[in-house]
């Protein structure tokens, strides 16, 4: 049976997520490496970082990984990530929401129209180049961004993703944000920890102002 590494990095901001995250970590027998890095100047700019970070690892391991943000607990034994690097290259977390992410020069640009968005606490990459390629890409879109990490990431699946890119969407389980209500054994439960540690690690800096704007226009809300 093969389990992939589970890899994350976190800023001394989140330092006091460390230890509960380890031990839920060791209670299920899960190996891991966790990577401490100086705060990039900015939250926004730390969880930009996150592709670049996530090729790296791949690279150094030369196995499938598992990222999990530090916030989180491991709640059960992810047996769905259990010898499946025959059949993907990609899997996370997909929801619903409305289209509202049209990029210029779309034909018929249509607000009610449902897109599928990633929840990018827990994802999982493969040793592929499928997975490299979708990676390099995303790294590229993240720089100079202002919207939120996880909707880089979709806008690089829905228009960009490498047409080979075998995709696993992973069960609300393997990526349930504490609070939400839930039926199914929780697998990998998050704890918002962006709501807690976004503004001691610098909020969105310079991109405070563009940011604000799309967060009124698209009618997203947060913590600062």
């Amino acid at each position: 049976m093969t389990f992939p590494l589970v890899v994350s990095f976190y800023t001394p901001e989140y330092e006091c997520e460390i230890e509960g995250f380890c031990g839920s970590l060791e209670k299920w027998g899960m190996e891991y490496e966790l990577t401490p890095i100086e705060n990039l100047g900015s939250w926004r700019k730390n969880v930009g970082y996150k592709p670049k970070f996530l090729t790296e690892q791949l690279i150094k391991h030369n196995r499938a990984i598992l990222f999990i943000d530090v916030d989180a607990f491991i709640e059960g034994p992810c047996e769905m990530l259990n010898d499946i690097e025959d059949k993907y290259d990609f899997a996370g977390r997909f929801t619903r929401q409305p289209n509202k992410f049209n990029r210029p020069g779309d034909s018929k640009p249509n607000k009610n129209r449902k897109l599928k968005t990633i929840t990018s606490g827990t994802l999982w990459f493969n040793t592929t180049d499928a997975s490299m390629k979708f990676l390099k890409q995303w790294t590229l879109n993240e720089k100079g961004q202002y919207l939120l990490g996880q909707l880089v990431l979709a806008e690089t699946w829905h228009h960009d993703r490498p047409g080979e890119l075998r995709t696993l969407e992973l069960p609300s389980e393997y990526c349930w944000w504490q609070g939400v209500k839930h039926l199914d054994p929780i697998q990998i439960r998050h704890t918002r920890g962006a709501q807690r540690h976004r503004g001691a690690a610098g909020g969105f800096g310079d991109f405070e102002r563009q940011t604000d704007s799309m967060r009124r226009r698209i009618g997203i809300r947060w913590s600062k």
